[in-house]
This record gives C-alpha cells, sequence and structure tokens, in this order.
C-alpha cells in the first residue's frame, strides 16, 4: 500500500525563502545597531533596567551641611558649674579653678582658712565676640577666709559647646549684683556698691557699668553713678 504523499519543494524556492529570512534579521540588527549609535532610548525592557541612571533626571538630593556651618551647642548653667577658671595674672595661685558644682575649695595649710570661690547665680547669654554663638559672662566669688567676697567679671567664649575663658575683671568686695547682660556685644552690669556714708558691709549706691572683650581684656566702656554721689559719672 503506498505511503502518504509528502509535497516536494523546488530547491529554487527553498533557497529563496532562506534568503529572504536572512535578509529581514540582519536589517532588524542594523536598526537597533543604528538606534543605539544615535542615543536612542533602550529598546525592551531588560535593556532599560540596565541602563545607568541619569543623575540629573534623579531624585533631588539634600544638601549635606558641613559642621562648620553649624552653631554649637549653646552654654549651659551646668556646664558652667563645672569648668576651669582663672583668676589674676597667675602669681596667686588662683589660675586653675576647676569648679565642681559651682564651687571650689583650697587649703593649702592646715592652720589657715580656706580659700572658697563659688559661681554666683546670675549669668548672662549672649555673643561676645562677633562669630554668631552664644557667649557667657559669669561672676565668681572669691572668700580667703574673712569678711571679704570679691567678685570677679569672666567672659566665657563658647568654643564647639565647650566654655573657655577669655578675660576677667574684679569688680570689688562686697557687691550686689543686681542685673547682668549681654547686649550687642557688650557685657551690662547694674550693681550696688558702696558709698561715703556706709562702710564696706553696706553697699548703697547704684552703679551700672559697660564692659567690652578686647583680646584677653574685659575693657570699661562706660559708667554711670547716681546722681548725687561723690564720684559722679563717666563716660569713657
Amino acid at each position: 500500500m503506498p505511503g502518504p504523499t509528502i509535497p516536494r519543494v523546488r530547491g529554487s524556492r527553498a533557497i529563496a525563502l532562506v534568503v529572504i529570512a536572512l535578509l529581514t534579521l540582519g536589517s532588524n540588527a542594523d536598526e537597533r545597531q543604528a538606534d543605539n549609535a544615535n542615543g536612542s532610548p533602550a529598546s525592551d525592557i531588560g535593556d532599560r533596567l540596565l541602563a545607568p541612571k541619569d543623575p540629573r533626571r534623579g531624585p533631588s538630593q539634600a544638601v549635606s551641611t558641613s559642621r562648620a556651618d553649624e552653631a554649637p551647642p549653646p552654654l549651659s548653667f551646668r556646664v558652667l558649674m563645672n569648668a576651669t577658671y582663672r583668676l589674676g595674672n597667675g602669681s596667686t595661685g588662683l589660675d586653675n579653678i576647676a569648679l565642681v558644682h559651682g564651687m571650689w575649695v583650697y587649703r593649702p595649710d592646715p592652720r589657715v582658712a580656706s580659700v572658697t570661690v563659688t559661681l554666683a547665680r546670675s549669668v548672662a547669654f549672649g555673643d561676645l565676640d562677633g562669630d554668631g554663638a552664644d557667649d557667657a559672662v559669669v561672676l565668681l566669688v572669691l572668700n580667703s577666709g574673712g569678711t571679704g567676697r570679691f567678685y570677679h567679671l569672666i567672659a566665657v567664649l563658647n568654643r564647639d559647646g565647650r566654655p573657655q575663658q577669655a578675660a576677667s575683671r574684679d569688680l570689688g568686695d562686697r557687691q550686689r549684683i543686681q542685673r547682668l547682660a549681654i547686649t550687642r556685644q557688650r557685657i551690662e552690669v547694674d550693681r550696688l556698691t558702696q558709698g561715703p556714708a556706709a562702710g564696706m558691709c553696706c553697699p548703697y549706691v547704684p552703679l551700672h557699668q559697660d564692659y567690652a572683650l578686647a583680646g584677653a581684656q574685659l575693657v570699661l566702656t562706660a559708667s554711670t553713678r547716681a546722681p548725687g554721689d561723690l564720684l559722679g559719672s563717666a563716660r569713657l
């Protein structure tokens, strides 16, 4: 019994079909190469996923701020209570006063009274040197065992959140501080001081003074006493 009849394709027709297929594939490949050369976008999903992202088209990124542009941490009363200060010119033994909770006690000889330095509650904050950071001004009270209580005005700069003494000024014995402030890089002190009508025990004369930080010194720029006081007023 004869098998199924298989149609025969002439040799020339088969060759023509193969040539057409090859030409079509070659044309598509040439088009893809031309697109890539001309900067056209990728033509398939795989190419789009693997293509590098243009940073200019990416999401906006926050500009990082360097530490130098950030404001330093503010000084606090707690920090000032445990800072190190100096009084005088270094020859008095008071050039390394490390306060602990606002107090320093020194007694080199048990036969004599202790020397104490106490941080007064009057503290002011503000910019003293023009760098934009809040500095501080404090009052240290020195007592060497007698009745005297000597007030020292201390300018403290803010160095990256750490206190650094810049200058000091002796205000005198047994002053009564009424106001302490920093205004436009000036230290303002309102106090009662001694006058001719009473002794050292009893300050009663109102006195207003302004100080400016000049290098390692506090320079008195204005001083005004109450009218009628024998020492009068002065503008420096």
